[in-house]
């Protein structure tokens, strides 16, 4: 392998390990910020970069609207003012995540239960990658599906590398 491969290689790695630690720690240190105003954190994205972006996504039963992105937004931008956790300049969004919200952890599976989602996992299982259907239930280890077929298919939480809600019409 050429040498200035190994060197972008290794560049690309440095700045993958530093977002996803960047990303847990803003994540641990806001959740209690968001949990306060009875709003869950869905997720956190971090774009490194000389300008950078943070996007924080919230939700809550019913909703967020633009006035709770705001006092989110105002909250957490002190907050990480202080701390000082992001060196370059960034931009902060906070946002809902949206009509097709991803589907992160065995909550949020639990919590739509009855609804349609769309799966795309790691490697295929009886010959596919992805699977949609109506969540029918889960357990620590997996989640269960009802395609439009009628067929039932487990899906282990371990195999799944993205989840998402899908529009119904």
């Amino acid at each position: 392998m050429p040498f200035f491969w190994q060197i972008n290689i290794h560049k690309i790695l440095e700045i993958s390990n530093k977002k996803s630690i960047i990303n847990e720690k803003i994540q641990s240190l806001i959740r209690p910020i968001v949990e306060a105003e009875k709003m869950e954190l869905v997720d956190v994205e971090y774009k490194v970069g000389p300008n950078g972006v943070l996007r924080i996504f919230i939700d809550k039963t019913g909703g967020v609207n633009v006035s709770d992105c705001a006092n989110i937004s105002t909250q957490v931008g002190a907050f990480l003012e202080i701390e000082n956790i992001i060196e370059n300049n960034y931009v902060l969004e906070v946002s809902s995540p949206g009509l097709d919200r991803p589907l992160k952890n065995k909550a949020d599976y639990d919590r739509n239960k009855g609804k349609l989602i769309k799966v795309s996992l790691y490697a295929p299982l009886e010959g596919k990658k992805t699977f949609t259907g109506q969540i029918i239930s889960t357990d620590d280890q997996k989640v269960i599906l009802k395609e439009k077929s009628n067929k039932i298919i487990n899906i282990p939480f371990a195999d799944i590398a993205k989840g998402i809600l899908e529009i119904e019409f």
